[in-house]
């Protein structure tokens, strides 16, 4: 009985086939299980990688790697089929791998994975191909969303396919670059711009590419929130009043970012060891990244019938000092303000003390930092 040729379609299909289980056979004996040697069999598994597998444009074939393993000692047994052709049979081991499997772009290789001598199969594998992307011939860069705080900003690139790779860089005007992001591989790229300063204008670069290695570009710029602090003085406690039979006559002025403000003091009668609460606020717009705090104390030491004492209308002169008519004294410290990125808004104690002079205290409260 003549038997009818096979057709042109169906010789390259067999053809590919071949080629693949040749590939495997030729593989396996390196791949496989070496020297006869007892090993526990790995679970059972049929994966192809890379799948899909991408051809470049211009190039017909691709290549990908098989592993297997039955779950057992049994030998496995495959079919494959190309393009839906009929299934070739193979025998092997039970576990090993097979390197550069052939597959021209367009082909469907179906691995089935069986137990030998076995009716139904355990696994199966479906193999594509693939172009690689070319979004960027087009417009690959959908939307860019930029969220700026007061030290970083959140970022969003929405592009029309996976992207291999993003560059994202921020600087300031007639700057170099002040930071640098690097993103691949994916559709949504969700980053940060860190280390930045408060209250200033960046101006931003990206670029992307897609897998063919077309670029696209694009810039804007944007503004960090300024910083805001708010500090509170909710303390003082006086060592020494620096007078023998009395408690002092005082008064206290506050400094915020080296600015003592005149329009507002706290005047009490405290004896040493007391301690009072001020209920003094302040808010800094702009702060810089250390801020400096000072609180000024003033012991009148004039008696009703002196008349008007002298130095007693606030901060001036030196630190401190005392003379027949006043002691005074002034308290330093500087705070750190600037955290960079998430967590940048915090709050914190803080203290500071003068015991150099006559007149002794100790004043503390806190500070927050936010951003608006």
């Amino acid at each position: 009985m003549n038997h009818p040729s096979p057709t042109a379609e169906v010789r390259p299909i067999r053809r590919a086939a071949q080629l693949a289980l040749a590939v495997v056979v030729a593989v396996l004996a390196v791949t496989s299980v070496a020297g006869g040697v007892a090993e526990a069999a790995p679970p059972l598994s049929l994966t192809a990688t890379p799948n899909p597998v991408t051809i470049p444009l211009g190039q017909t074939t691709g290549r990908y790697d098989l592993a297997w393993s039955t779950g057992s000692a049994m030998p496995a047994e495959f079919t494959l089929s190309v393009n839906g052709s009929a299934p070739y049979p193979f025998s092997q081991v039970p576990y090993g791998t097979a390197a550069d499997i052939p597959i021209d772009y367009g082909q469907t290789h179906v691995w089935k994975l069986y137990v030998k001598g076995g009716r139904s199969p355990l696994k199966t594998v479906t193999i594509t191909t693939r172009r690689p992307d070319q979004s960027c011939l087009g417009t690959c860069i959908k939307d860019v969303k930029i969220n700026p705080h007061g030290t970083f900003a959140d970022v969003k690139v929405i592009a029309t396919a996976k992207l291999a790779t993003y560059e994202l860089t921020a600087h300031k005007a007639g700057e170099g670059v002040s930071s640098a992001m690097i993103g691949w591989d994916t559709a949504t790229w969700n980053t940060q711009l860190l280390s930045l300063d408060p209250g200033t204008e960046y101006f931003w670069n990206l670029k992307v590419r897609d897998e063919s290695g077309n670029v696209q570009v694009r810039n804007g710029s944007f503004t960090t929130l300024k910083r805001q602090v708010t500090v509170n003085f909710d303390s003082i406690t006086v060592t020494d009043d620096s007078d023998d039979l009395s408690e002092g006559d005082l008064v206290f002025w506050f400094n915020t970012g080296g600015d003592w403000d005149s329009s507002s003091q706290y005047e009490d009668g405290i004896d040493s060891g007391d301690t009072v609460n001020p209920g003094y606020s302040r808010v800094v717009v702009g702060a810089p990244d250390t801020l400096q705090l000072g609180l000024y104390g003033w012991d009148d030491d004039c008696d009703f019938t002196d008349g008007l004492c002298s130095m007693g209308v606030g901060p001036g002169g030196s630190d401190g000092g005392s003379h027949g008519e006043a002691d005074w004294a002034t308290a330093w410290t500087d705070v750190n303000t600037s955290v960079s990125g998430p967590g940048e808004s915090f709050s914190a104690p803080f203290s500071l003390s003068t015991s150099a002079y006559a007149l002794k205290f100790q004043g503390s409260g806190t500070y927050s930092v936010t951003y608006i």
